[in-house]
């Protein structure tokens, strides 16, 4: 033992704890040096990351876990590199021997992924039972990539489907313990009729993906060729509430027909018929057609845009997808203007005014009207005749509709005008009263305003 020479004997016994504390430290250290962090476990990786340099299935040694961040720290056996991988991607045994035994099960999965081609379908449960008193993990998004973990050993019959459960490891956005919205991931079972599993050792992201695109091209030749497409203004009128029944029919529209190589353009006013020999995909949305001088450009999956010749010039126009049914939103109009037509027939079948005439009305829209001379030709032309029909194919703007019931139009035999003559009018005790509408203030269907000195008429019921 060394000995102390300094005079001060309290000094040297603190000296001589300090030698001691310094050799225990470097025992320590020692031995750190020699074995290395303490192993806390073993683990199988079942989904590899992106350029960790880990492989499926590879077996590893845990070296430490962070319960925050979910993550282990491991090491492959005689590495020297920790690398970082999330809990839900490692299947943890305490011994070695256990891990490779699982290794050895997990080998013909190791390349293994799935993928549905539709939304929420098959759903991934916690049991292998299709029951709704088995809990639904999650829905996987359409072309969601998948890790095939497992399988029962034999096949389930779920009515005419006849497949495999499938173990998988899926990561979803949801509701994580801490109530934030994070990457959650977790094991479930998938019914194997629905998906379709690959064999990969490259990135199985990107080879789903090229899938998708292929199927999405597909599909959208598909859609286009298949669908009956209306113009874009449908929507507009459906929204509103405000069907003009002479735009609006299930009779217009685009309607491809692929089985005779022919699209069809009908609108009110006439229509377009182009024949083509072959499709050719200019772009991955736009489609041009052999031989005919129409070209289509998918802007959605509800929304194309059509370009055309019609009658020498060209032509763009929108057309979209409607779910509800045209000729139920038609006959809903219809229903509408007979409950405005009888709003006056229950009032009296004759409107008489001392200065404007008589008009006679029966309960088809059908009217006669004697008498209306003054009103010619400033309202009504010399050539209209006193018979005719009645509609309500016009709207009041937000600001008339505060003053007016609506607007009535008289379409006359011999005068034949898509406008008609037409008249606002407004119920009172004693009878109606008619406000000429002049056409040039009548935009998209809707009167928007009166002009300065218009023609007003008095009626009162009667019959």
């Amino acid at each position: 033992m060394s000995q102390c020479f300094h005079p001060d004997k309290k000094t040297c016994l603190s000296r001589t704890r300090n030698i001691a504390g310094c050799l225990t430290l470097l025992l320590v250290l020692i031995s750190v040096t020699c074995c290395g962090p303490r192993i806390k476990g073993y683990g199988v990786v079942l989904w590899a990351e992106k350029d960790s340099g880990l492989q499926n299935g590879d077996v590893v040694e845990i070296r430490s876990e962070s319960r925050i961040r979910k993550s282990y720290i491991v090491r492959r056996e005689g590495g020297a590199k920790n690398i970082p991988i999330v809990t839900r991607r490692v299947e943890v045994f305490t011994t070695r021997e256990d891990s490779e035994a699982f290794a050895e099960r997990y080998a013909p999965y190791t390349t293994l992924y799935a993928y549905s081609d539709k939304d929420g379908i098959p759903p991934v449960r916690e049991k292998p039972l299709n029951s709704k008193d088995v809990k639904i993990i999650t829905k996987p998004k359409a072309y969601q990539v998948m890790k095939v973990i497992d399988k029962t050993d034999e096949k389930t019959i779920i009515g005419s489907m006849d497949d495999f459960w499938y173990l998988v490891l899926i990561e979803y956005q949801g509701i994580g313990p801490s109530g934030n919205y994070e990457l959650l991931g977790e094991k479930g079972y998938c019914f194997g009729h629905y998906l379709n599993i690959i064999d990969t050792r490259e990135d199985p992201e990107k080879e789903i993906e090229t899938v998708r695109s292929e199927s999405n091209e597909d599909d959208q030749l598909d859609l286009l060729m298949n669908t009956v497409f209306r113009p874009s203004y449908y929507l507009d009128m459906i929204r509103k509430g405000r069907i003009d029944l002479e735009r609006f029919s299930s009779a217009i529209g685009l309607f491809p027909e692929p089985a005779v190589n022919r699209i069809t353009i009908k609108k009110s006013d006439g229509y377009y018929v182009f024949d083509y020999s072959d499709i050719t995909r200019v772009s991955s949305s736009l489609f041009s057609f052999s031989n005919a001088d129409i070209r289509i450009e998918m802007l959605s999956p509800e929304r194309i845009s059509v370009t055309y010749n019609a009658s020498g010039k060209q032509v763009n126009e929108l057309f979209v997808i409607i779910d509800e049914d045209i000729d139920e939103l038609c006959e809903r109009e219809k229903a509408f203007r007979k409950a405005l037509y009888n709003d006056f027939y229950i009032r009296g079948k004759i409107l008489s005014s001392s200065a404007y005439g008589t008009i006679t009305l029966d309960e088809d829209f059908y009217f006669t009207w004697k008498g209306f001379e003054k009103l010619v030709p400033s309202i009504i032309p010399r050539s209209a005749r006193k018979n005719g029909n009645v509609d309500f194919p016009f709207f009041l703007s937000q600001e008339l509709g505060d003053q007016y019931d609506g607007v009535i139009t008289f379409y006359f035999d011999g005068y034949r005008s898509e406008k008609g003559i037409n008249f606002l009018y407004k119920f009172t005790d004693q009878g109606v009263r008619f406000i000429s509408a002049l056409e040039e203030y009548i935009i998209e269907r809707e009167v928007t305003r009166i002009g300065l000195n218009p023609i007003i008429i008095f009626f009162t019921f009667s019959g």
